[in-house]
C-alpha cells in the first residue's frame, strides 16, 4: 500500500469505553463549532441590519460570511462522519479527524476576523 493510501486509510473499530468517549467528545466540539459558527452568521446579519443599515454590503462581508459558513460546514460534516463511522462500525483515518479538528477552528476564526474587520471598517464614529 502506498503511504498515501495508509495515511488515508480506515482504522480498526475501537470499542473499548474510552475510544468510545473520545467519538462522543469529538462529536460535542463539532456541536459547539456548528453553533458557534451560526451565532457568528446570525450576530453578523443582526448588526449589520440594526446598526449600520446604511453601510453597502461588501465582498469583505460577503467572504467572511463564507469563511464562517464554510467552517459550521466543516463541523457539520465532522458530525456526521462520526455518526457514519460508529453506524458501520469503522473507524476513520487519524489524517481525517485532524483535518476537521483544525479546519472548521481555522476557517471561523478567520471568518470571525475578517467580519470584525469589516464593522470596524463600516462602524459609524461619534466625531463624525
Amino acid at each position: 500500500m502506498s503511504p498515501l493510501r495508509k495515511l488515508v486509510a480506515s482504522e480498526p473499530f475501537d470499542e473499548r469505553p474510552a475510544a468510545l468517549l473520545a467519538q462522543e467528545l469529538r462529536f460535542s466540539y463539532f456541536r459547539g463549532l456548528l453553533t458557534t459558527s451560526f451565532s457568528v452568521i446570525g450576530g453578523a446579519v443582526a448588526l449589520k441590519g440594526l446598526l449600520i443599515p446604511e453601510a453597502p454590503l461588501t465582498e469583505v462581508f460577503f467572504v467572511g460570511g463564507l469563511f464562517v459558513l464554510v467552517g459550521g460546514l466543516v463541523s457539520f460534516e465532522g458530525q456526521g462522519h462520526i455518526i457514519r463511522n460508529l453506524a458501520t462500525r469503522r473507524a476513520s483515518s487519524n489524517f481525517w479527524q485532524r483535518l476537521a479538528m483544525v479546519a472548521g477552528p481555522i476557517s471561523l476564526g478567520i471568518g470571525a476576523g475578517i467580519l470584525i474587520a469589516y464593522f470596524l471598517e463600516n462602524f459609524p464614529t461619534s466625531g463624525s
